[in-house]
């Protein structure tokens, strides 16, 4: 009979089984930490990769952000650069830098590059900034156009300094050809009017001269007709009426106001760049709007009525039209109860305005005795017997708040970066 010990030590594994059974334990918890580590590894690489794509496609954003507001920029005066090197803007969790080249004849090149994270992209843009420029013209009436006895349109350059007619033809700051009218119908002058540049009429329309008017330029239709873009009006909440009187001041920035009705022989003193937004302007007689646009323009955007009133005057310190603009939403054609009073402005009154006004639904009239500086565009324009439209060619370069137009894009193409530039 087998003995007990005999019987344990039979089943009792030798050394060289449990010496296996441990290797294996060890095999099979490498593989299983190979495995791990492989799997570690790959989630690894996988989220790096994919924060290098958010990375990219975050700083294309970027880059893309800055191209817009360098635009915008150059939209409102500035030179359209926004950040260099270490000194970029921090914008949307990375920052970005823009330099603004101009290329000549009109074109300009942006260059944006954004950074984010350890990633950078560059796009350049160019653009044309003078193409379908409504400034190219004195005056614009889209339906239609006319001059009133002794109405007279010339050009002067602001940059050259003021307008003067002291010495009548002879002075080369007057009656000069670039006082160019134009509409998308027809253009009609009457007796003793006089147009120092070419008339235009559309490519249906004509130049009907009366009496002894004049036009000195050309006189051939326009081969297609000219688009008046939408005013887009700014956004600002309005803090209601304002009738401020005597010498009072505006900060740069932007205000709204339900009425702004700025009261007799007083001086409203307004620092550029601003933007202005209300339902109803009324400047009344004998008050003086200055602008300081040393640092950029000033516009103004009025939905419904504007009105000037008599020995009124509107003016930069400049003496630049680009750096005041009038944009009206009124649409006094449709709705003849809102009514646009450009004519009250200088009703036998000498009242002056230097700047630009852009009027795409309106019928504007200017009255006699009335000085206009800069340009006028709207839907129909009416110059009165003895007004003056001088227009300013320093709007030709484009700069201030001028031109409602939209900027037309030329190309536009991705650059490579170099890391130096990066500054990591």
């Amino acid at each position: 009979m087998e003995k007990v010990g005999d019987m344990q030590k039979r089943n009792r594994p030798d050394r060289r089984q449990r010496g296996a059974a441990v290797m294996t334990v060890l095999v099979a918890v490498g593989v299983l930490g190979t495995l791990s580590m492989a799997v570690l590894g790959r989630v690894h690489s996988s989220f790096k990769l994919n924060q290098a794509v958010k990375d990219q496609v975050g700083a294309r954003y970027l880059a893309e952000a800055g191209l817009a507001l360098a635009v915008d920029d150059l939209a409102k005066g500035g030179a359209g650069n926004l950040g260099e090197g270490r000194q970029r803007v921090e914008y949307g969790g990375g920052d970005f830098w823009v330099e603004c080249t101009p290329l000549g004849s009109g074109l300009m090149s942006f260059t944006a590059t954004g950074v984010r994270g350890r990633t950078a992209s560059r796009v350049e843009l160019v653009l044309n900034t003078t193409e379908d420029s409504m400034y190219a013209w004195a005056a614009f009436g889209d339906l239609g156009l006319t001059l009133d006895a002794n109405a007279h349109v010339d050009s002067y350059d602001s940059s050259d300094g003021p307008y003067d007619d002291s010495n009548g033809s002879g002075n080369d700051k007057y009656d000069k050809d670039g006082g160019t009218v134009g509409s998308n119908g027809s253009v009609e002058l009457d007796t003793n009017s006089l147009v120092f540049g070419d008339a235009v009429p559309g490519p249906s329309g004509s130049v009907i001269l009366n009496g002894n008017s004049e036009v000195t330029g050309s006189t051939t239709p326009n081969t297609s007709t000219v688009d008046l873009p939408a005013i887009d009006i700014p956004a600002i909440a309005s803090t209601g009426d304002w009738s401020p009187s005597g010498n009072v001041s505006l900060g740069a920035g932007d205000h709204a106001f339900d009425t702004l009705d700025f009261d007799n022989n007083g001086t409203l003193t307004i620092t550029g760049p601003a933007r202005i937004v209300c339902d109803n302007m009324f400047v009344q007689s004998n008050s003086e709007i200055v602008i300081d646009a040393t640092d950029g323009p000033v516009e103004f955007y009025v939905r419904d009525d504007f009105v000037m009133n008599s020995n009124t005057t509107i003016a930069a310190t400049s003496g630049l039209a680009a750096d005041v603009a009038l944009f009206l939403e009124t649409n006094n054609i449709i709705d003849p109860d809102v009514v646009v009073d450009l004519d009250e402005v200088d009703f036998e009154s000498n009242a002056k305005l230097y700047g630009t006004v852009y009027a795409p639904n309106a019928h504007v009239e200017i009255n006699s005795n009335f000085e206009l500086f800069g340009a006028l565009i709207a839907k129909s324009v009416h110059l009165d017997s003895n007004s003056y439209l001088h227009f300013d060619e320093a709007l030709l370069d484009g700069g201030g708040a001028a031109s409602p137009a939209d900027y037309i894009r030329v190309a536009w193409r991705e650059r490579s970066v170099l890391q130096s530039e990066i500054y990591w």
